[in-house]
């Protein structure tokens, strides 16, 4: 006995509630929102930037964000720091 293949509900019923026109028309739309949407990324991502440029490797509550073993990182802007008088190299 063949098993019948089922077919998502929402994908044929996609196509056929929209005629190409329509189906172009939105595709046209889709494509712009996301160009807006990818440009305010790209703007939120310089605001974050611009923000961390001046961070100060510590938590709110003062302590120390600075993690790691041999390499010290900080945790909230990713960057490589050295402790007071520690060499980053040997």
């Amino acid at each position: 006995m063949r098993k019948l293949a089922q077919v998502k509900p929402g994908a044929d019923q996609a196509a056929l509630i929209h005629s190409q026109t329509e189906r172009l028309a939105l595709k046209e739309s889709l494509h712009g929102e996301l160009a807006r949407l990818e440009a305010r990324r790209r703007d939120l991502e310089e605001q974050l930037e611009t923000l961390l440029v001046t961070c100060e490797h510590t938590d709110a509550d003062g302590r120390s964000a600075i993690l790691g073993g041999s390499t010290k990182v900080c945790a909230h802007c990713g960057r490589v720091v050295a402790r007071r008088g520690e060499k980053l190299w040997q």
